[in-house]
């Protein structure tokens, strides 16, 4: 997990001109790990994580008071991200 963490944290946040409540870190492991297990749409990633909050906290800030995000946060950073990066 560690090294996900690391590859991950390295990619540029599409963000940049707002201050995030979520960390792109948490968003990118949420959304990859609800695709791994199943996942189809970005309400599926919010059910995800609502669901492993508990086990995604261990791992990830999920700052509070904010924790999960919803799905509308979820399709708004992965469509901005870029494909190629």
């Amino acid at each position: 997990m560690s090294q996900l963490l690391v590859l991950l944290h390295s990619l540029p946040d599409p963000r940049f001109l707002r201050k995030p409540e979520h960390p792109l870190t948490d968003i990118l492991v949420i959304a990859l790990c609800s695709t791994l297990c199943g996942g189809r749409s970005f309400v599926d990633m919010e059910d995800f994580g609502r669901a492993w909050e508990p086990w995604l906290r261990s791992h990830l800030a999920l700052k509070l008071p904010h924790g999960i995000p919803s799905w509308h946060t979820f399709r708004r950073v992965l469509s901005a991200l870029d494909p190629h990066c």
